[in-house]
């Protein structure tokens, strides 16, 4: 009977999971004001081919307003000024969560370890069996990354499973094309966690391959 997951290390992932929104929405959030940015470059590239004395009609809702060059480009100045600023908050907010994702995911990666090696001291860790559940493992790892990111999309995977003292790490690593935005660091997360939790079916003899 597989060991369960102790409370503590249920709120880790429950934390983990909580970060992992967070992180998103401010990615959401930093692509958003990108756009915004983008726009506001472009506006003002435009107003730089117009003479100084050119009349420009502003939007504003459903109307339509004439103002000067002057006070459109100063404006938009401003917006850009106020866009720049905004990004460079969320990225020093991005930095910070990530290495908080990077602990928090560091920690459960040790507790499960810990959670499943703790009596393992008595099962067979013979060296094919070994072998064999690092090959489970990193098929359970490379099945669940197919399932998040089209094969397609990937330009290198690497999946490798280390054995040592009664305990299993697994390091994966991830490049996608550049015009594919996904979480790899979620993706790497729970790829690890299903690896190492089938490895620990398979050292006990719950796995459907153990015979």
């Amino acid at each position: 009977m597989s060991k369960q997951i102790p409370p503590q290390l249920q709120n880790q992932l429950i934390r983990l999971q909580e970060q992992q929104e967070q992180y998103k929405a401010l990615l959401l959030r930093k692509q958003q004001f990108e756009m915004e940015l983008k726009e506001v470059e472009r506006a003002l590239q435009e107003c730089s081919n117009l003479p100084d004395n050119a009349i420009i009609y502003k939007s504003v809702g459903t109307l339509l307003f004439k103002t000067e060059k002057s006070k459109i480009v100063s404006e938009l100045n401003e917006k850009k000024e106020e866009l720049d600023l905004r990004i460079k908050t969320i990225e020093k907010q991005e930095q910070r969560l990530r290495q908080q994702l990077e602990e928090l995911r560091k920690s459960i990666q040790a507790s499960l370890s810990g959670t499943f090696t703790g009596s393992w001291e008595n099962l067979d860790f013979s060296l094919e069996k070994v072998k064999e559940a690092c090959e489970i493992g990193e098929q359970v790892a490379r099945n669940y990354i197919y399932s998040r990111i089209n094969p397609k999309f990937l330009r290198n995977l690497e999946i490798s499973i280390i054995y040592e003292d009664l305990s299993f790490t697994v390091d994966i690593f991830i490049e996608v094309l550049p015009t594919i935005n996904i979480n790899i660091e979620e993706i790497i997360e729970e790829a690890t966690n299903k690896a190492l939790l089938e490895i620990d079916k398979f050292i006990r003899g719950n796995h459907p391959c153990q015979t």
